[in-house]
């Protein structure tokens, strides 16, 4: 069934909600799309909490992973979501920018409203985040009563695609994957092996310490990445936004899953060539040489 209503992240905008057993589709131009289960729709969500919660639904929507808000999320919310830095916001919203550009020039209009779309947690910093990018010449904005009509500059651009040219000439390679105690045989024996043969350095964000928010730094070492290491198997949420953000940013990635949970992954990335595995030798062994088919050995320097 088919209804529109209030988005229940940010209570202004009317919804499409299409209503799908003990879950709800959301669909909105604010909060991006999401999944709510019915328990969860009727719950007061923390306001504290509400927007970290929208701009992380949105950036998952724009990222082709929607997020999936269910009680058990809610409780672990506020250690899952990004609470990042006014400085990275502004890094963010560029980009964001950037990936919604499709010419040079383009004009795209943000409404106010619609602030998690840049990262923002209401009308007033979405101002500040387009005014501060527009007086540091990243960006041309003109401004009227429902939003702002933005492009980018030329060293909008520059400052964009160094960005991401440190990660495209990089030699490590960003691993997506379940961090679970079954999964870690396959990276140890099995991913990390193949990675090092191709001639590039396999990195998980445990990897190493850090004193970041452990999505943000998510993130930044995708940027830094040449290419993404998804393995679905078990299906977990982050490494579908890890990968989504990944092609966001035209990333390369190389999908794996174990064999008897192919029928499982997701109907938006089932369309992708997965390699499937038996074990971690056999997963070794197929992964060195589709790397090095698709992404090729590093530049010898």
């Amino acid at each position: 069934m088919d209804y529109t209503q209030l988005c229940v992240l940010c209570k202004i905008e009317q919804a499409s909600v299409n209503s799908r057993g003990d879950w709800f589709d959301v669909s909105c131009l604010g909060c991006g799309q999401f999944q709510v289960s019915g328990t969860a729709a009727h719950l007061e969500f923390p306001s504290g909490l509400l927007p970290r919660l929208r701009c992380w639904a949105r950036a998952q929507s724009d990222e082709g992973a929607p997020l999936e808000i269910t009680s058990e999320f809610l409780d672990n919310a506020d250690a899952q979501i990004p609470n990042p830095s006014v400085s990275d916001k502004l890094e963010f919203a560029l980009a964001s920018l950037a990936r919604n550009t499709k010419l040079g020039g383009q004009t795209i209009f943000i409404h106010s409203q619609h602030y998690p779309r840049l990262w923002a947690y209401s009308v007033d910093e979405l101002n500040y985040l387009v005014h501060t990018l527009h007086e540091q010449g990243l960006i041309h904005s003109t401004d009227n009563f429902a939003g702002h009509a933005c492009y980018l500059t030329a060293n909008g651009w520059a400052k964009v695609e160094s960005s991401l040219q440190a990660g495209a000439n990089s030699d490590q390679a960003f691993v997506a994957m379940a961090f679970s105690q079954d999964m870690k045989a396959i990276f140890d024996q099995g991913i990390a092996p193949a990675v090092r043969a191709a001639g590039y350095r396999p990195h998980r964000v445990d990897s190493a310490p850090h004193v970041e928010r452990i999505d943000w730094k998510i993130i930044s070492d995708i940027r830094a990445s040449r290419f993404v290491v998804a393995d679905v198997t078990t299906h977990r949420n982050g490494v579908y936004f890890e990968a989504g953000y990944a092609l966001g940013i035209d990333r390369k990635v190389i999908w794996t899953v174990h064999e008897d949970d192919l029928a499982n992954a997701h109907f938006d990335t089932r369309q992708f060539v997965h390699i499937q595995w038996k074990t971690a030798e056999d997963l070794r062994e197929q992964l060195e040489r589709v790397i090095v088919g698709v992404i090729g050995r590093p530049h010898i320097r």
